[in-house]
């Protein structure tokens, strides 16, 4: 995925801020906007990305990743439909 070159990037910082808790929802969406952000700007195989997750849910003992996977997808979903219907001119939900 890196190679020798390759250089970490922060991303997103103008909304962070530290929580005790993170709900489920707001962990699986920001992990989508992770996900959209570094598309951006790197290759990343869908392979990566489980071994990504994998290791974030085992690291927070969570639950199931497959569960976190099909929530960040249907979050992704949500997300590239809404800029769908804003860029045809339609409601934005």
């Amino acid at each position: 995925m890196f190679g020798a070159d390759d250089q970490p990037w922060l991303l997103d910082l103008d909304t962070a801020r530290r929580l005790r808790v993170v709900p489920a929802a707001r962990a699986a969406a920001d992990l989508a906007r992770l996900a959209r952000k570094v598309d951006a700007v790197l290759r990343v195989t869908r392979t990566d990305r489980v071994r990504f997750l994998k290791h974030y849910v085992e690291t927070r003992r969570l639950p199931d990743w497959r569960r976190w996977w099909l929530a960040i997808e249907r979050q992704a979903d949500a997300t590239r439909e809404k800029r769908a219907r804003g860029r045809r001119g339609g409601p934005s939900a």
